[in-house]
């Protein structure tokens, strides 16, 4: 029997990354970069550390963590005004939900994947919960469970899941035990 059902928010319940490249891209705009969609692909979605590799190629006069900061700005404008979701993504929310509870996985920063999930029209939804990394300065606090505490709690070997889908154990994990606690 599946009593839970855990989804990734960007990508597949909603296309945020055209929202995510744009918000870059508006930043960077005012240094008079303009970094085009395979560069944004090969340097920001498919490693870590776009906005390093962006201020050393582009020699710009902030860092990083300044970059970053000026993008996530543009980037809640963005969502705010409204996010697509990927096709299908709201007839399966609801029709799982009917049948078991669901969450949502991200590494999305909680307030903006709250945000995302409103345009998506999925907070009305009954156990639809988010679970995602919180700022960098509070991170999860809570560790990876052991694999004997999730089976306790009635799931099977959830922590070979993480590898397919891109997140940190802890994150799943912890979702994972949430949705068997019904917490």
């Amino acid at each position: 029997m599946i009593r839970g059902v855990l989804f990734d928010l960007d990508g597949t319940l909603a296309d945020t990354e055209p929202l995510q490249w744009q918000a870059y891209r508006t930043v960077l705009a005012a240094f008079a970069v303009d970094v085009g969609i395979d560069e944004y692909r090969h340097h920001w979605i498919a490693v870590e550390g776009g906005a390093e590799y962006a201020c050393r190629t582009y020699r710009l006069p902030i860092d990083a963590t300044e970059l970053r900061a000026r993008k996530t700005v543009e980037y809640r404008r963005l969502i705010t005004a409204g996010v697509a979701p990927r096709p299908g993504a709201r007839a399966v929310l609801e029709r799982l939900g009917l049948a078991c509870r669901l969450a949502v996985a991200t590494n999305t920063v909680r307030t903006e994947a709250e945000l995302v999930l409103g345009h998506l029209g999925v907070r009305e939804i009954q156990h639809v919960r988010t679970f995602g990394e919180s700022p960098p300065e509070v991170r999860l606090g809570l560790s990876a469970p052991t694999l004997g505490a999730l089976t306790t709690a009635g799931l099977a070997n959830p922590t070979s899941a993480w590898d397919a889908i891109g997140y940190e154990p802890t994150v799943v994990c912890e979702a994972f035990l949430r949705l068997a606690l019904d917490r």
